[in-house]
């Protein structure tokens, strides 16, 4: 396999952690033995469509069900290229979820069957093209940009495990089988020996010890759903302080907020009305490509009225879910119009 396809690869696997903590659990082995729709092959797992049995690398199922809808799963495709990502991969994963979707036929007098709405979210150590977004919010595929200076340490990490392993641009196989039983499960009490018992070089063994050590960057993400359907990718200065104030407020009004110099690319969350027995936190988010180009670009002249727009009809609610070691959370973050206060 290429470097580009091993880092994909890797990539998944720390995202899988983040996935994870809102609210999805890793499809278990015995979870495919019972569903007639999952299926091994080899070391692959792979999803039976209505055409065609479709591969996939992470899949997870939604811990709980929300009311009116069927049972979700997630499907995680990630890309770690040099130049963005562009709509062909936005098409062939249209086309896989349709497939998937379309794969479900009532039979007079056959045992009942349990259905699932399969969903997907595709990452990006790159960014994504203007007309591949677009695809996706019209199919409601959600995209996960990575390329920003706030995520550097996790692409350095899997640059430099790629490096260490690649002969000539190219990653064997069995190298990528190697890596991810450790990645699935990094800092398990044995894990330092684990790798140290690896059939693989010095070089990579430390590039492993240091993506895993990288990996605790992601218990600083929270995954955020906006009243307009996009999807957050939020990073807390202080992830006990946020999880603290929110287990005792969870719903509560919030600011929201850009600084002047880096043209309203990245924005701040910080909770109304707090005070120091309530604590605060922080929140800083990428705002979406879309949406950055709607209020600085299109509305270079009345960027302050339509940001407040924006935050109105696309960001007045954002939802959290957290899972505790106690039990699950939703968190609700409502937006409060603050625009008489400077910017």
């Amino acid at each position: 396999m290429t470097k580009n396809q091993f880092k994909g690869y890797v990539l998944e696997e720390v995202i899988a952690h983040l996935i994870r903590t809102s609210g999805y659990s890793s499809v278990t082995p015995e979870t495919i033995k019972k569903d007639p729709n999952l299926i091994t092959e080899g070391n692959k797992l792979k999803v039976k469509g209505r055409g065609a049995k479709h591969q996939v690398d992470v899949l997870g199922e939604m811990d709980w069900i929300l009311p009116f809808n069927f049972p979700l799963r997630l499907i995680v495709e990630a890309k770690f290229r040099e130049c963005p990502t562009g709509i062909d991969v936005i098409r062939n994963q249209i086309g896989i979820i349709n497939d998937i979707n379309e794969n479900f036929f009532v039979k007079r007098g056959a045992k009942p069957r349990p259905r699932y709405r399969y969903n997907s979210v595709i990452i990006s150590a790159s960014k994504f093209t203007l007309p591949a977004i677009d695809m996706a919010i019209a199919h409601q595929i959600q995209l996960v940009d990575l390329s920003g200076d706030e995520h550097r340490e996790i692409r350095d990490g899997i640059e430099s495990l790629a490096d260490s392993l690649a002969d000539d641009d190219k990653i064997k196989p069995e190298d990528l089988e190697k890596v991810r039983p450790i990645l699935q499960k990094p800092k398990s009490v044995d894990y330092l020996d684990k790798i140290d018992r690896l059939d693989l070089d010095g070089n990579s063994k430390n590039s492993i010890k240091s993506l895993i050590r990288s990996i605790d960057s992601c218990g600083k993400l929270f995954v955020g759903m906006s009243r307009g359907g996009f999807m957050l990718l939020l990073n807390a200065d202080s992830p006990e302080g946020f999880v603290s104030y929110a287990k005792n407020r969870p719903t509560h009004k919030v600011d929201m907020r850009w600084p002047t110099v880096d043209n309203g690319h990245m924005w701040k969350i910080k909770p109304l009305n707090h005070n120091q027995e309530s604590g605060n936190y922080e929140l800083n988010f990428r705002l979406p490509e879309r949406i950055h180009k709607w209020i600085f670009e299109n509305n270079r002249n009345n960027q302050f009225s339509e940001a407040i727009n924006q935050k109105e009809q696309n960001l007045s609610k954002i939802s959290i879910y957290y899972k505790g070691s106690d039990r699950d959370y939703v968190f609700n973050l409502k937006y409060k119009d603050v625009s008489h206060e400077q910017q």
